[in-house]
C-alpha cells in the first residue's frame, strides 16, 4: 500500500484522480485514502445517458490522455473499466 501511496502522490494531471490525503485509525489499525471526490462512474452513467458521439470522443481522449500521463512515468493501470473511470458533473 506504501507504494501505491507514493505513485499517487507523484501522478499529477488533470485526468488522474488526485489523493488529498491520509486518514488512519490507530483502533482498528485502518489507513483510508481521501481521494477528490467525482459524483459518478462511467458504469453507472451508461446505465442512464446515451452519450453522443463528441461526448464519447471527448472521455475517449481524457482516458487516453490519463493513461499516457501515468505511463510516462513508469505507471501501468491494472485494472481499466467503467466503474474505475470517474466523472464530475463538471
Amino acid at each position: 500500500m506504501a507504494r501505491e501511496i507514493l505513485i499517487l502522490k507523484r501522478l499529477n494531471h488533470p485526468n488522474v484522480i488526485k489523493l488529498q490525503g491520509l486518514v488512519t485509525s490507530k483502533l482498528y489499525c485502518n489507513i483510508h485514502l481521501v481521494f477528490e471526490y467525482m459524483e459518478h462512474d462511467l458504469t453507472g452513467l451508461l446505465s442512464d445517458v446515451t452519450f453522443t458521439t463528441p461526448q464519447n470522443k471527448c472521455y475517449m481522449k481524457q482516458l487516453l490522455s490519463g493513461l499516457d500521463h501515468c505511463h510516462a512515468r513508469g505507471v501501468m493501470h491494472r485494472d481499466n473499466k467503467g466503474s474505475n473511470l470517474l466523472v464530475n458533473n463538471e
